[in-house]
């Protein structure tokens, strides 16, 4: 299982891999680009557990962060 952090844009998410690798995590993954616009990275923190950092574009985020509730159709 992978623990997914979601962030409302891809800007975000390049700091936050930066400062968690600082403090030991592991790289798995660098953020990049990856299917239909979404960009994402992973590591694998301190403890081995395997986390996530994506932007879904076609997914997008209540105002207070949650994912909502379906996906639209793929264009």
């Amino acid at each position: 299982m992978t623990l997914a952090q979601n962030f409302p844009d891809q800007a975000g998410i390049d700091p936050v891999c930066a400062a968690t690798l600082r403090t030991g995590a592991e790289p798995l993954k660098p953020p990049q680009e990856v299917f239909r616009g979404a960009y994402s990275g992973d590591y694998a923190n301190t403890d081995g557990h395997v986390r996530e950092l994506p932007h879904t574009p076609f997914r997008p985020l209540y105002a207070e962060g949650r994912l909502t509730a379906s996906c639209p159709p793929a264009s």
